[in-house]
């Protein structure tokens, strides 16, 4: 039985929802999944000193590249690239009051700011 503070066991669930949301064309929760095991994996690495690092720059790179077929991902990094273009150093805080971006978050998508800043495809 793993360690309380073990994530073993929710990165197997967060893996397992991923592959059945991804299969069903659910890309609404195959996102949030994603978002949910990134973090699993984190928090999993950090009790682990570090060791996982590997394993959790390749759940990084499979999120970062399921991103790139998300179609509202792609909406909102097209309305985020504009904000920066048109106001550099914008900080993430002000970008959810951008109009263009206000509709889509208002979809309740402020994750996708918080997450795309931290992900490869979005640079």
């Amino acid at each position: 039985m793993p360690a309380a503070a073990d994530r073993s066991r929710e990165i197997a669930f967060h893996a397992d929802y991923v592959r059945r949301a991804r299969a069903a064309g659910n890309i609404a929760a195959a996102r949030g999944a994603y978002a949910a095991l990134v973090e699993s994996w984190k928090q999993h690495n950090a009790l682990h000193g570090g060791t996982l690092q590997a394993q959790l720059d390749a759940v990084k790179r499979e999120y970062s590249e399921f991103v790139k077929t998300d179609p509202t991902y792609q909406l909102l990094r097209q309305a985020l690239v504009q904000a920066i273009q048109r106001q550099p150093g914008i900080l993430q805080t002000e970008m959810y009051t951008v109009k263009n971006l206000c509709a889509i978050v208002a979809r309740r998508h402020k994750h996708i700011i918080f997450v795309s800043s931290s992900l490869p495809a979005f640079a």
